[in-house]
């Protein structure tokens, strides 16, 4: 792990394995206003990495900046 690289957790529920699938092929995962403080503090050169029973573990890095897109993927 380099410096300043963090790791976010996100898991995938049995209701979100499209959205997984559909934010893979697209290349973004998004998140519901609600959850825009948890989101905020990602920045390019991060990790997430997504857990579900479904699909087991997957590390994807943050390759450019956070934005906000209302349209939907």
């Amino acid at each position: 792990m380099g410096q300043g690289e963090n790791y976010y957790w996100v898991t995938v529920g049995k209701t979100l394995q499209e959205n997984y699938e559909t934010a893979l092929s697209h290349g973004v995962w998004g998140v519901d206003s609600k959850y825009r403080a948890r989101i905020e503090p990602v920045k390019e050169g991060d990790f997430i990495v997504f857990y579900g029973r479904e699909i087991g573990f997957s590390e994807c890095q943050i390759l450019g900046p956070c934005y906000e897109d209302r349209k939907r993927v």
